[in-house]
């Protein structure tokens, strides 16, 4: 479903920036930015 990839899109972005000794203490949906593709797919981004 499309929420489930927004969830995975959204972990997997914060296991990169974990990674990189990264780490956002504001993670909520306000934070999470969709790009709609022109295939109705979308590209998480965090904010």
């Amino acid at each position: 479903s499309v929420a489930c990839e927004i969830a995975r899109q959204a972990a997997l972005g914060l296991q990169h920036a974990h990674e990189q000794k990264m780490v956002h203490r504001d993670i909520k949906p306000a934070n999470l930015m969709i790009d709609w593709t022109s295939d109705n797919t979308g590209i998480v981004k965090i904010m």
